[in-house]
């Protein structure tokens, strides 16, 4: 089968390597699309996210739709040809957290795509068969390899608590951001966002952003402050990886309101205004991909509350990944999401 590897910084090179087989109670996945994660950018642009560390050559990617091609044995309710979503994480199950129905904080979580476990940039994989989500007729195999990121989006915003009437701000409308704006659309919260490229913003408004400021042009926090009369967001959504949308989620925040980082930062070590968070008594809350969101998203697409299919802005084959990560990681010809077709 084909493999696209990361061979180092921003280099990708095409290995033939053997197709997996699959054991008890896993299936065999032809897989058919991929989309590009911000995380995959940064391991593309650094060779690590933190403390995890590429050694090439390495698959990386993890938003993954395709088609059973092989069941193992002990399978059930799975056929060939069978188009499926793929959930990413592979938790132990038996831990402290996982018992407590937190797995995407599993210690010993298995993640296509991080180190050491190899990627879904691919012709073929092996998942647990529970890892996969049968896609309703209708659904197309983009708009499940869309479940993953639309699952992190509405995670955060059911860990955020948001309400109906609730007042939320996004600082950040890359896929993540968006995905944020849907979720707390469908929560009924009334949504200010800013982000500085123009498809972006405009794309924001097209799926129920109620304002999108320009913070190049205009303070959002200035802006989102006069929106609500001064009393602030009840939460506000860090999505940009930035240390400036930090910042600026802590101050348009209310008294006794929630911050979420959800974005990936570049840096190690970020600083808050402490003594701001403190006198708000803010509630900081971090989100680690997602848990027990990405079939409820198939659900709502099946539904047609949530209409995710624009978002693929930008189609490529598996021997252009790198064409299309430095599309995505230098935000050009005004890409919302990019996808790779195998």
């Amino acid at each position: 089968m084909k493999a696209a590897c990361l061979a180092g910084i921003e280099k990708v090179t095409i290995l033939e390597r053997p197709a997996p087989e699959p054991g008890p109670g896993e299936v065999l996945v032809r897989v058919r699309t991929v989309g590009i994660c911000g995380s995959d950018v940064h391991y593309f642009k650094s060779g690590r996210i933190g403390d995890q560390v590429i050694i090439p050559p390495f698959t990386i990617g993890h938003e993954a739709a395709g088609e059973v091609a092989k069941l193992g044995t002990g399978v059930t309710g799975l056929e060939a040809g069978q188009p499926v979503a793929i959930e990413p994480a592979i938790a132990c199950g038996q831990c402290e957290v996982c018992q407590r129905g937190r797995p995407n904080l599993c210690a010993g979580v298995r993640f296509l795509g991080t180190p050491p476990i190899e990627g879904a940039y691919r012709e073929y994989l092996v998942m647990p068969a529970a890892n996969l989500f049968p896609l309703p007729k209708g659904l197309s195999l983009e708009e499940g390899a869309l479940a993953e990121p639309l699952a992190v989006g509405l995670y955060a915003v059911n860990r955020a608590r948001i309400s109906p009437g609730e007042t939320v701000a996004v600082f950040g409308c890359g896929p993540i951001g968006l995905s944020l704006i849907l979720a707390a659309r469908l929560a009924g919260a009334v949504v200010l966002a800013a982000e500085p490229l123009p498809a972006r913003r405009a794309f924001a408004l097209g799926i129920g952003a109620d304002r999108v400021f320009d913070p190049q042009q205009t303070d959002p926090v200035a802006e989102i402050m006069k929106e609500t009369g001064g009393r602030g967001v009840d939460a506000a959504f860090e999505a940009a990886g930035q240390p400036t949308a930090l910042r600026q989620a802590i101050e348009t925040a209310a008294l006794g309101g929630r911050v979420v980082m959800v974005g990936i930062p570049a840096e190690d070590d970020w600083q808050i205004p402490s003594h701001l968070a403190r006198r708000k008594e803010l509630d900081l809350l971090n989100i680690r991909r997602s848990a027990f969101c990405a079939e409820k998203i198939i659900r709502l697409m099946e539904s047609g509350r949530l209409k995710a299919a624009g978002l693929v802005t930008h189609r490529f084959r598996l021997e252009e990944l790198a064409r299309g990560l430095k599309l995505v990681a230098g935000y050009g010809d005004g890409v919302i999401k990019a996808v790779i077709e195998i």
